[in-house]
């Protein structure tokens, strides 16, 4: 039997209505796969920080963007071959160049980040707080357990999810959710005058009796990414006042959840 999903309205009800299809029943593509009946778990992995922008590292990135910019001018055929490998020299110096400086301004903006980025990342981002929004999401469609696990202490990937799925086992619980979470902090904008700071989940979901894993759909959205822009100016604040980007990141926390139920390509039992 179909059923339709409804996304919630928003106080703009009748603008909404015709740009977001707000209060529309959504006819769902059909699911990969329907969860049967089984209680739901949630776990989330340490949350690990990108390496930080410096000077250095972005005029390498901007140096191999450089060199195989003009590359693409092989579509003109052997003459436009022979004219990127030319450029490629003086396109890799100037990306390494333009790249290099804005790498130097964000290293300005806030010199301590390399060494404070771990505090920073433990202080704001908890991994409770990402599995609680999930599961607030999941229970809103299903009258299924839902609840959140501790994941086990890293010791190597496959002894790692083993010891999560016997204890998801012992707990009687069909289905897992585990969720990855990665933090970048870089520079971002036409001219480089921002800071950027996102977290992009990696989600798998498990079936605990067969110790699988189980596709979500669409892959992209496996990897949807939160991010938070903020002037140079004001980077230093948000960074070091407690609880500022966990304020600013909690919304957009609920919004991946329901995007990830919406398009995950899975179906909950009722």
């Amino acid at each position: 039997m179909l059923r339709l999903r409804i996304r919630p309205c928003s106080a703009l009800t009748v603008v909404t209505f015709f740009l977001n299809g707000c209060a529309i029943p959504v006819r769902p593509p059909e699911p990969d796969y329907r969860l049967s009946a089984g209680r739901i778990g949630i776990a989330v992995e340490s949350l690990e920080p990108e390496d930080v922008p410096t000077a250095g590292n972005y005029a390498g990135k901007g140096a191999l963007g450089g060199a195989f910019a003009p590359l693409s001018l092989v579509y003109l055929g052997p003459a436009g071959l022979a004219a990127g490998i030319l450029l490629s020299p003086f396109t890799a110096a100037y990306g390494a160049a333009k790249a290099g400086s804005c790498g130097q301004k964000f290293t300005d903006a806030y010199p301590p980040l390399a060494d404070k980025i771990g505090d920073i990342v433990e202080r704001e981002f908890r991994r409770a707080d990402i599995a609680d929004v999930l599961a607030v999401e999941l229970r809103k469609h299903t009258s299924t357990y839902v609840t959140t696990l501790e994941m086990p202490p890293p010791a190597g990937d496959e002894d790692h999810t083993r010891k999560l799925l016997s204890t998801a086992s012992q707990g009687d619980l069909g289905y897992v959710f585990v969720i990855k979470p990665t933090i970048h902090i870089k520079p971002t904008g036409d001219k480089c005058e921002q800071g950027k700071i996102g977290v992009q989940f990696k989600v798998t979901l498990w079936n605990v009796a067969e110790a699988r894993p189980i596709g979500l759909r669409p892959k992209l959205s496996a990897w949807r990414g939160q991010d938070v822009t903020v002037a140079f100016n004001d980077l230093a604040t948000l960074l070091d006042e407690p609880a500022a980007l966990r304020s600013r990141f909690m919304p957009l926390f609920e919004s991946w959840a329901s995007d990830l139920y919406y398009h995950g390509g899975f179906d909950l039992p009722q």
